[in-house]
């Protein structure tokens, strides 16, 4: 699970115990790849990639990927960072249900098609 914040980070989460649900640990903190707040977050399909959208009129691609630090078991590699995406605030990312496509909009009216290539 990730969730975006105000203070232009993305923090991900992962269930410590799939038995008994609920109970989450944070296990990574993505920060420096936006100027401005972070208004949208979105997984793909396969769960391997996350893109972010925010303020700064920036998409940033991560790829999840498992760690060899046994304290820390994934960590999220930058594939993508588009500054200019849109012409203003991005406010939406969102990955097509089983294709890497990502659709995004923003305040410049504009909805845009982004084609993943996840072996980037």
């Amino acid at each position: 699970m990730c969730i975006r914040d105000s203070d232009n980070t993305v923090r991900l989460w992962m269930d410590e115990n799939p038995k008994d649900p609920g109970t989450f640990t944070c296990i990574s903190t993505l920060s420096g790849f936006h100027i401005r707040s972070i208004y949208s977050c979105s997984w793909n399909a396969d769960g391997n990639l996350l893109a972010t959208g925010a303020g700064d009129d920036a998409i940033t691609i991560f790829r999840l990927e498992k760690s060899t630090d046994s304290m820390v078991p994934y960590q999220l590699s930058c594939l993508e960072n588009s500054k200019s995406a849109h012409d203003n605030d991005v406010n939406c990312v969102a990955f097509h249900p089983s294709e890497n496509i990502l659709a995004s909009c923003g305040d410049d009216k504009a909805i845009k098609l982004w084609n993943v290539i996840a072996d980037a």
